[in-house]
């Protein structure tokens, strides 16, 4: 099916079959972050930015977590070479280091190639860009913060917005009164269409519902009851 010219697939927003709540918000944050960043549409499936995206912070999450490796209690471990067994912290280093190369300049380099062609969208990375001043004397320094601060896009945005929009969504489930009021004011400003930023100062019901949301973030185990 087409939508405004591109194929639903490749819409960042676009979920195939879900299972469950969590699953679905955690997809579609991580195509809406990346796009937000990079301008780059995300498949549905087998998107290979996401899924990579994903494994290296959960990587990073694993490998940092204290305790999760000998050479954590015991740090002379650090000296032995990588072939001596018990050593596997050392190839997981240089695997994270790997994959946090590639997660950071494999977006950014798709993002750059497409500045002028038509799957260029705007993100944080092309109006970065642009503010950059070619002929500063820092401008590679200027280019690498852009490279790598939209690289923090994704670790530090999927798991707090999927957070807070799952304990949003809980708290409508459980007060279908509050449901109802933020449905009415919705019909009442939207009448049918999609929301604008302008349309933010006539929605103050949801907009306290959503602040109380992001308040009171419920942990995963809150959620399932």
């Amino acid at each position: 099916m087409e939508k405004d010219g591109k194929n639903d697939a490749e819409c960042s927003y676009n979920i195939s079959a879900p299972r469950t709540p969590q699953s679905s918000a955690l997809k579609s944050m991580r195509g809406f972050i990346i796009s937000l960043a990079y301008g780059i549409p995300v498949k549905a499936r087998e998107d290979p930015h996401p899924e990579f995206s994903e494994r290296s912070v959960r990587t990073v999450v694993e490998v940092s977590t204290p305790g999760s490796n000998f050479v954590d209690v015991l740090p002379f471990l650090k000296y032995i070479p990588a072939w001596f067994p018990g050593a596997g912290f050392q190839r997981k280093a240089r695997e994270l280091y790997y994959m946090s190369d590639k997660f950071r300049s494999s977006p950014f380099e798709e993002a750059v190639s497409n500045f002028g062609t038509s799957p260029a969208r705007p993100s944080f990375v092309s109006v970065a860009l642009e503010a950059t001043d070619e002929n500063s004397v820092d401008a590679e320094h200027q280019k690498q913060l852009v490279k790598d601060t939209a690289a923090m896009f994704y670790g530090a945005g999927t798991d707090t917005i999927v957070a807070s929009s799952l304990s949003w969504i809980w708290v409508m489930l459980k007060n279908p009164h509050i449901q109802a009021r933020v449905h009415d004011e919705l019909n009442k400003v939207l009448n049918g269409r999609l929301p604008d930023f302008e349309d933010q100062v006539q929605l103050p019901y949801l907009m306290l519902t959503l602040m109380e949301s992001i308040r009171r973030v419920l942990l995963p185990s809150q959620q399932k009851r």
